[in-house]
């Protein structure tokens, strides 16, 4: 388990110098602080009377409930061996039941995980679960108890919360006759009683526990926070970095992109015509869009189209539209049957793309090509049988074992090895198999070409080597058209503790980045971590890197990060790593100004509920069209601390975030050069409008935005296609003068 304590408690042990100070007199919600942990101290002899300074039992302290965090020992034990020699307090009674064996035997017994807690009776203000007494003179003690206490209180909850779905799971597989499905829930349980990292994690499409040493080590699951892990008693280990590959990057003051990025990766970023410029993404769905009454979500999203045209969104990101086993789309089988979608016909998803592109927008399909079920048993007893299917052109499509990689540990393929992350729920795709690839291909141009679509968005690519996407880019879209991956990297943990340092995951999406030569956007995953710890914890010095730029890939790559606050995974109603809902409008205030390529989460724009933030966001797209901010727009970081960050983007924008209220008289934008634009809690963005009184403004309304010299450069207009990306597009005439864009 993760230790971490309360803020509120008293101060015990040295704390963290980044878990910085706030202001006592404005209201915040309450925030963990991770206490740096001394080394467990040595043993004393069986004589030793040791030391009760209060220097040495803070130490000796920190140290048990470091111990208790790394060999999974009773706190109650560790407890009574190693401090209660120390302190003169009675042992507790062998009668009494600490909260943790209430809650542990009301689960055995049968109860649900609600019915638990509220039978445990537990009142958090009564004195320890194993029995502290509720007045101690001694602060070490009071301290080291309650931290104890709450480690395992949190057990007791995860234990009962994971009993009480055990039993659910096992129950619906029952009454639809699925008893290999309990057995292997049943398997999958085995050591969890002997594990002290909490429940293993219920089956999802998104977590795989390998089932012997000799299985592939690749790992699918979500990487996010391990405090919110440890919450849902989830078993999350974050991927550690190695120290001396994230130093190698060099990402210091002074320290020239060109030397952490590949400079064949900036110049392709670079260029003017691609299809990323001016791009506002929307994700057109959660993930209880596919239970809409009578299958109409392609309908419901038809009658949406005029707002979302109206609120200045380019491109609409739809959900897979193939059969799939899950209605959700992301366990596809038959891939060319669009009519069994749970989100609608094949002719309704038709008229919707057609309805888009009629207003504007590039519907972005969602493309889940990583893995793909099975429709009978083999003789191994596992989906991994392909029935055959026939494509729009009537062509039989054939697919057999020799698809599946050899190494998924679950569905016995015969093919190449697996040249990425394992994914548990279905068997892994074989793309180094030339076949499966050229059949795939097939079916993204006539997605494309026949059913509508502008551009991909390609699920899980950490599941296939990124040279495959690459292919799948270049050899089914055009020049111009918009693509993005998903690659969900592991944030630099230390504990329960966000690094400041986050160059480990963003060169991780740089590589993948580097190897599609810059054929394909990511979502830009550190930036949203970074974002979302500075603004829970009232940490905004984290947005700004020590090299003076933007924290996440936003900072290195910027036109090609997509920026999000939430989507379907993290956010409503899976909450797998859920944004602050009240502060939701600051998020937006930073990825929608800032450079990147923004996406909006669908539900936060058209949700009736709050009016407020759907409001915002349009004001803030409408803002950033009107100050024609580009993904590679320059940013100067002009304050970045514990509750104000201060931001000027290319000469149009000047952005404050932070509770501090107060901005230092030099960083105020004054009136009448500057104009508030959009405001709202601890969040504000001015807009300069000096120009629209010069007589330069008409030239500069069609200017794009400044460079890193200072000068304007012209707007292209978005264009869907330029071109093929084999040959080089029709009438385009290079520059004579060999100049590149400076940008």
């Amino acid at each position: 388990m993760l230790g971490y304590a309360i803020a509120s408690r008293p101060t015990f042990g040295a704390t963290r110098v980044c878990a910085r100070r706030v202001n006592a007199g404005t209201p915040r919600r309450s925030r963990v602080v991770r206490v740096a942990r001394p080394r467990p101290v040595a043993a004393e002899g069986p004589d030793s009377p040791g030391d009760t300074s209060a220097g040495d039992l803070s130490e000796r302290a920190e140290a048990m409930i470091e111990d208790v965090e790394r060999s999974g020992g009773d706190p109650a034990d560790l407890l009574r061996r190693t401090i209660i020699r120390d302190i003169d307090i009675p042992e507790p009674a062998e009668e009494h039941e600490t909260f943790a064996e209430r809650a542990r035997r009301i689960g055995e017994e049968g109860s649900s995980y609600d019915e638990a807690l509220e039978r445990s009776d537990h009142d958090p203000t009564a004195e320890s679960a194993f029995g502290r007494p509720s007045a101690s003179s001694d602060p070490a003690w009071d301290r080291l108890a309650g931290d104890i206490e709450k480690l395992q209180d949190d057990a007791a909850i995860h234990y009962a919360k994971y009993e009480g779905a055990k039993r659910a799971a096992a129950d619906r597989a029952s009454a639809q006759g699925r008893n290999e499905a309990i057995e292997k829930n049943e398997e999958g349980l085995k050591g969890w009683n002997e594990t002290t990292d909490g429940p293993v994690p219920a089956t999802g499409t998104r977590r795989h526990t390998p089932t012997s040493a000799n299985a592939k080590c690749g790992v699918c699951r979500y990487g996010y926070d391990p405090n919110l892990a440890l919450q849902r008693g989830e078993n999350y280990a974050p991927v550690e970095y190695n120290p001396e590959e994230t130093l190698a990057l060099h990402d210091e003051p002074n320290a020239p992109l060109d030397e952490i990025v590949p400079p064949e990766l900036l110049l392709v970023c670079s260029k003017p015509d691609d299809g990323y410029r001016g791009v506002v993404l929307m994700q057109g769905f959660d993930w209880v869009s596919s239970k809409t009454e009578d299958r109409g979500w392609w309908r419901r999203l038809l009658d949406m189209v005029p707002d979302i045209a109206a609120a200045g969104v380019t491109h609409l990101w739809l959900p897979p539209p193939s059969h799939s086993v899950s209605p959700e789309g992301y366990l596809p089988g038959h891939l060319w049957n669009l009519d069994s979608s749970a989100y609608g016909s094949m002719a309704e998803l038709v008229a919707l793309n057609a309805a888009l592109n009629k207003a504007g927008i590039v519907s972005v399909c969602d493309i889940v090509i990583n893995h793909r079920t099975a429709d009978e048993k083999g003789p191994e007893g596992v989906y991994n049988v392909y029935s055959d299917e026939v494509d729009h052109a009537g062509t039989p499509v054939h697919w057999g074992r020799h698809m599946i990689t050899c190494n998924d540990p679950e569905f016995h393929g015969s093919g190449h090895e697996d040249s990425g992350d394992n994914y548990d729920a279905a068997p892994d795709l074989d793309h180094a198999n030339e076949e499966l690839r050229t059949t795939l291909k097939r079916w993204l141009r006539w997605l494309r070409a026949d059913v509508g679509f502008g551009g991909f968005r390609f699920d899980f690519v950490r599941g296939y080597a990124p040279e495959y996407t690459e292919e799948y880019v270049k050899e089914t879209t055009s020049r111009g058209d918009f693509c993005v991956g998903e690659n969900w990297v592991d944030l630099s943990w230390e504990g329960s503790f966000l690094n400041y340092n986050q160059d480990g995951p963003r060169g991780k999406l740089v590589e993948w980045l580097a190897a599609t030569h810059g054929t394909c956007a990511l979502f830009d995953f550190p930036t949203k971590g970074i974002l979302q710890r500075a603004v829970e914890h009232g940490e905004f010095y984290r947005l700004r890197d020590p090299a003076a730029r933007p924290a996440g890939l936003l900072g290195w790559v910027p036109s090609r990060a997509v920026t999000f606050v939430d989507n379907h995974d993290t956010g409503e109603p899976q909450n797998h790593w859920p944004f602050p809902a009240d502060r939701l409008a600051l998020g937006y205030a930073y990825i929608l100004t800032h450079p990147g390529i923004p996406c909006v989460f669908g539900p936060h724009l058209w949700d009736e509920n709050d009016p407020v933030l759907s409001d915002v966001i349009k004001r803030l797209i409408d803002l950033r069209r009107r100050c024609c901010v580009c993904p590679d727009a320059r940013v100067r970081i002009l304050m970045a601390e514990d509750d104000l960050y201060v931001a000027k983007v290319g000469k149009m924008l000047t952005v404050k975030l932070g509770p501090r209220f107060e901005m230092p008289v030099e960083l105020l934008p004054n009136e009448p050069e500057w104009s508030l634009a959009v405001a709202g809690e601890d969040f504000a963005v001015w807009e300069r409008v000096e120009y629209q009184s010069e007589p330069v403004a008409a030239m500069e309304e069609k200017m794009r935005d400044v460079g890193d010299d200072g000068e304007y450069y012209p707007l292209e207009p978005f264009r869907k296609s330029i071109g093929s990306w084999i040959e080089p597009p029709a009438r385009n005439v290079e520059p004579s003068d060999g100049e590149a864009d400076p940008r």
